[in-house]
């Protein structure tokens, strides 16, 4: 991410203060961005699954109470560049928790490690990629530890599998024009990055970056259009275009059109066309790691 540290006054700065900027912003970071309205919004919409929302809430308190007992930089936990990566994971298990129904010590414990390991293992990568290359780690943290994850859990008990139960009626808008298998993939995709995969938290978290930034909204959806497009044409259902990561073409867009260039015509079609060779790349992972029972993460 592409976010300039702010500059710490010579006054001490509270803990709850810091909570008060790094929650909002862990959230906004997923989007690229560092409007606070924006965070909260997101929260609040990831709370439409409580279990998974507060888990991924309580993952940025804890990452951040650790960074303050460590004495990290606080300008860094101010700005929720170290708390991203711990509030990916910390979704994370809230949705393992929902496959697997953990005992609350088995929680406890996965929860706990998974936190606390996302968050050295997210300042380690930050400083690695930074130092040899220049870039950021991006959410490359988070998915180290979500495979790890991932493949302990299999391993311990079975394939992740939901709970087998009807989903929430007035999540999905079971009307025109949203039982439109095209638009309801391209919702599902905004919602699918906070894992709300359902149509209604998918329009909420649209309508909240279109207020936020136009521009930033116009080039996300302009991907995530072509990638799900893309899919659809090589004859996949909106099911596997779902498994495949719809929201990597969101991010994608964002990255390439709106944040490493400046927006443009020529980023807009670079961004498309990154979609597209994202759409192909993800078919590609997919089919790899499907024998291991992984997601194809961003």
């Amino acid at each position: 991410m592409l976010l300039i540290a702010e500059k710490e006054s010579h006054a001490e700065v509270s803990f709850l203060d810091t909570l008060a900027r790094g929650i909002p912003r862990a959230y906004a970071i997923l989007f690229f961005s560092a409007n606070l309205r924006l965070g909260w919004w997101l929260f609040a919409v990831s709370l439409f699954t409580p279990s998974i929302g507060l888990s991924g809430l309580a993952a940025v308190v804890a990452a951040t109470a650790l960074g303050w007992w460590l004495g990290y930089d606080r300008a860094n936990l101010r700005n929720g560049f170290m708390l991203f990566n711990p509030l990916l994971v910390g979704l994370t298990v809230g949705y393992l928790h929902q496959c697997y129904f953990f005992t609350p010590p088995i929680f406890a414990l996965i929860w706990g490690t998974a936190v606390a390991g996302s968050f050295f293992v997210s300042i380690m990568m930050q400083a690695w990629v930074g130092w040899h290359f220049g870039l950021s780690a991006h959410s490359l943290p988070s998915v180290a530890v979500t495979y790890a994850l991932c493949l302990a859990g299999h391993h311990l008990f079975g394939p992740a599998m939901p709970p087998a139960t009807a989903p929430v009626a007035w999540l999905q808008l079971p009307f025109q024009p949203f039982d439109l298998s095209f638009s309801k993939s391209l919702f599902q995709a905004f919602g699918s990055i906070i894992y709300q995969p359902h149509p209604l938290p998918g329009i909420l978290i649209f309508i909240g970056l279109a207020l936020t930034s136009p521009l930033t909204t116009l080039v996300a959806s302009a991907a995530c259009a072509a990638g799900i497009l893309t899919l659809q044409t090589l004859g996949m259902s909106p099911q596997s275009v779902y498994l495949i990561g719809d929201y990597n073409f969101i991010l994608c867009g964002i990255a390439l059109g709106a944040s490493y260039f400046v927006t443009s015509a020529s980023s807009l079609l670079l961004a498309i066309t990154g979609s597209i060779f994202t759409a192909l790349f993800g078919v590609a992972m997919v089919s790899a790691l499907r024998y291991f029972d992984l997601p194809g993460s961003a």
